[in-house]
């Protein structure tokens, strides 16, 4: 009776130590979690379906100010640049009709913009600005606008092609916005140097006509101080010569 017992806490036991040594074997990567942090409610001790999903809007911890000046930005790209700069290229889009390109460094700022952080992360691409005193996070290819339409189940397979296709559309975008953010950006440092050429042709034409106006002046000076040394040569002359005429009327019997 007691072999049979034995027998059967062991065959009891040997399941649960299995699954408890596999379990381990993976501990490890669970911690380091490859996959980012785990979703609002998640509970490993329950099922999938048995997890209420968390209701809430994230834009309702905002206040108006923040709302509006996060429908006013679109983050088009944030690189690390070959100097290790992180840069961020985003728009304005408060004025629809003249929206203005940006591509900025962490810590610059630009026209009352301040690019407080950013992250370049595959997963969690981010910027935080500062506009007016005004703090908002934008994600990259986060949409502030509401869609128009109502979202319909669809399959994985289907999900997966849309998934592909929006980010490679995204990537695309990126690309050409960081182009023209990069073309905008020449063509303020071609005017600005532009601008710089001709204030120091200005500055030096103006420098050349003042030095062309104290040579004139020193000419005329040269040319009256000459006349004067040629009058008193002349009057020095004349002195001599009353004196040397004046000594022979004396001399004479």
């Amino acid at each position: 009776m007691k072999l049979i017992l034995t027998s059967l806490a062991i065959a009891v036991s040997l399941p649960v130590l299995a699954g408890k040594f596999q379990f381990e074997r993976y501990q490890s990567i669970i911690d380091r979690r490859p996959f980012g942090n785990p979703p609002p409610g998640y509970d490993p001790d329950r099922f999938a379906d048995e997890i209420q999903p968390v209701s809430g809007n994230r834009d309702a911890d905002l206040s108006e100010e923040q709302q509006q000046l996060q429908k006013a930005i679109a983050l088009h790209a944030v690189n690390i640049d070959p100097d290790g700069s992180t840069m961020v290229g985003f728009s304005d889009l408060s004025e629809p009709k003249s929206p203005k390109c940006y591509y900025m460094a962490v810590g610059e700022t630009r026209n009352g913009w301040f690019v407080k952080e950013a992250s370049p992360s595959a997963t969690n691409a981010f910027m935080t600005v500062v506009k007016d005193s005004i703090e908002v996070t934008v994600k990259l290819g986060e949409s502030t606008q509401p869609s128009a339409t109502a979202a319909r189940p669809r399959s994985s397979l289907l999900r997966n092609s849309r998934a592909n296709s929006s980010a490679a559309t995204q990537s695309l975008r990126s690309r050409r916005a960081k182009r023209e953010l990069e073309a905008a950006e020449q063509k303020r440092k071609d005017e600005e140097q532009k601008r710089k050429d001709e204030e120091a042709a200005a500055k030096a034409a103006e420098e050349k006509a003042l030095r062309e106006q104290e040579r004139a002046e020193q000419r005329q000076q040269l040319s009256a101080l000459a006349e004067e040394m040629k009058r008193l040569r002349e009057e020095k002359q004349r002195q001599k010569e009353a004196q040397a005429q004046n000594e022979e009327t004396v001399d004479e019997p």
